[in-house]
């Protein structure tokens, strides 16, 4: 078993001097995103940290075993669904049979939000993906906000490539009608595109955990490289419903 600070193998990524790269550096590149992804899916600051942890453990574990992980921050996406998934069937007491991703959040006894959003605007998009199902919000975070591709989308939860165009098409169907509802209750006008809020909004808001992981620099949830932007772009044109 390796202990905190022993380099841990990461094939074909090692650091300037040719060693291994440590968990201190894993956690540090993949932390700022991994909080990203949970801030907007439970309740309390506490609960970003744990399950934060349970899958930051689980990935170790599984490069410990000898899992050959070409870019480990890519690969802990997947396992954070899977700790996000097993939360809220938890939590929610959900039967066997039934699925946590065909759940609202707010569905399943969700509270406030965890974040902190920069405007009127970001918080609205930011609490209506709360109101359509998991799944949904999942895949609209994921490729707006942290600017995934449909592979990578595809990767994490495990699902084909053509079912994300298929959950982004319904998600932004399910979010319009979530914040027209809302906006209409306050007399406002209804959104014509969701995808342009999504786009604005693309800056995941900050949670409002206690310890903020270090970012040190990187672009995801930010403002995203170019090629990254026009990758998502791509993606989105071969969507219907937009």
């Amino acid at each position: 078993m390796h202990r905190p600070g022993e380099g841990i193998p990461r094939p074909g990524t090692k650091d300037h001097q040719g060693g291994h790269v440590t968990k201190e550096e894993i956690y540090e590149e993949c932390a700022p995103a991994l909080e990203r992804f949970f801030a907007n899916k439970v309740s309390l600051p506490y609960e970003i940290e744990d399950l934060m942890h349970t899958s930051f453990l689980r990935l170790f574990a599984k490069m410990e075993s000898g899992a050959e992980l070409e870019d480990p921050c890519a690969f802990i996406f997947g396992i954070a669904k899977l700790v996000l998934y097993e939360h809220w069937r938890r939590k929610a007491r959900l039967a066997s049979h039934e699925e946590v991703g065909e759940h609202p959040l707010v569905a399943m006894g969700a509270g406030l939000s965890s974040i902190l959003a920069e405007s009127e605007e970001q918080a609205l998009v930011a609490d209506a993906l709360r109101e359509v199902r998991l799944d949904y919000q999942t895949v609209l975070e994921l490729f707006y906000w942290e600017g995934k591709s449909y592979e990578e989308i595809a990767a994490t939860m495990e699902i084909a490539k053509g079912t994300v165009g298929t959950l982004l098409r319904r998600g932004r169907r399910a979010l319009r009608q979530v914040i027209s509802r809302k906006q209409a209750q306050e007399g406002a006008r209804a959104p014509s595109r969701v995808a342009k809020l999504l786009e604005r909004s693309r800056r995941a808001p900050s949670s409002r955990s206690p310890r903020r992981a270090p970012h040190h620099g990187s672009s995801r949830g930010g403002t995203r490289p170019r090629a990254v932007l026009r990758r998502r772009r791509a993606d989105e044109s071969s969507v219907d419903g937009k």
